[in-house]
């Protein structure tokens, strides 16, 4: 059984403080900051008990469980990390295999994206269909290729192979805040398109 941990309340209270004085230096990039601040002890593997942990998501600071994406982020760290100082990711956190990393996604597919079909407020904004149509693209390339590849990558990937969302989704490549009128039936064509994809 692994040693776990948790971090302390001065830590919390330090980390809660830091990321306020963030939004004094650049409030745009202070609220796209998003992540967790995790024991190493407890990153081995996901496990839907531990938690919670301090976290951050659109300018929020909270404490909260990490729910089945996490599998994602540890499969994209051990594969990606930067590493600026300190240890390999590679030597605390276990390889994330196929069957996980499907199963992770078709879970986010579940509890965030198919209700969002139902009710789709979020995608009036531009911003939020770029970046739904560049996750359908992900998903839909870890669907057929079996690993994960950057939002780019897959984007242009899935141009290649399914030709009918090729301008869309050059549309949200190119993305920016004066881009004009949305694209809000589209996206949900696509997200509707991923989902039975994934049912296949």
């Amino acid at each position: 059984m692994r040693n776990k941990k948790k971090l302390s309340d001065e830590i919390i209270s330090a980390l809660e403080g830091m990321h306020a004085s963030l939004k004094e230096v650049d409030v745009k990039w202070w609220y796209q900051l998003e992540g967790s601040y995790t024991p190493k002890e407890n990153m081995r593997r996901y496990n839907p008990e531990d938690g919670p942990y301090s976290s951050v998501h659109e300018g929020n600071f909270y404490l909260a469980g990490h729910e089945s994406h996490w599998i994602i982020q540890c499969y994209l760290l051990r594969k990606n990390a930067v590493i600026v100082e300190g240890i390999n990711p590679a030597t605390f956190i276990d390889p994330v295999g196929t069957e996980d990393i499907h199963g992770a996604i078709l879970e986010f597919l579940n509890e965030w994206w198919i209700p969002m079909l139902e009710n789709p407020v979020k995608l009036e904004k531009q911003d939020y269909q770029a970046y739904a149509i560049l996750t359908m693209c992900r998903m839909l390339y870890t669907f057929e290729n079996d690993e994960i590849a950057s939002k780019p990558a897959s984007a242009k990937w899935v141009q290649g192979n399914f030709g009918k969302w090729h301008d869309l989704i050059e549309w949200a490549l190119n993305w920016k805040e004066d881009a004009g009128l949305g694209k809000k039936k589209e996206t949900v064509a696509l997200m509707q398109f991923t989902v039975d994809f994934s049912e296949q």
